[in-house]
């Protein structure tokens, strides 16, 4: 269960921190290419992103409703992280 929570946290890191930088970047393309960075680190480490945990608890029942609630509660902790760290950068001196 541990796995579960820090894989979620991760991921909801990894998505906000990827679109952080496309709303902050004012070209498109290149914001683009940097959000699915964010995305592409989602899938290669396998995380448990609400949006991926989701359709694969309907398609081959890997997941339950339990790690539904895990990704979601864990992908907003992953977020609040993640913006806490570019809201107060001087927090950790």
């Amino acid at each position: 269960m541990r796995e579960k929570w820090i894989s979620s946290i991760m991921a909801g890191s990894f998505i906000s921190m990827g679109a952080m930088v496309y709303l902050s970047i004012p070209n498109t393309i290149v914001g683009s290419l940097f959000f699915s960075t964010g995305i592409f680190l989602v899938l290669n480490f396998h995380n448990m992103l609400v949006t991926r945990v989701c359709p694969l608890m309907v398609y081959d029942r890997t997941y339950r409703w339990t790690d539904i609630i895990v990704s979601w509660i864990g992908n907003g902790i992953g977020t609040l992280i993640a913006a806490l760290i570019i809201f107060f950068p001087d927090l950790g001196k």
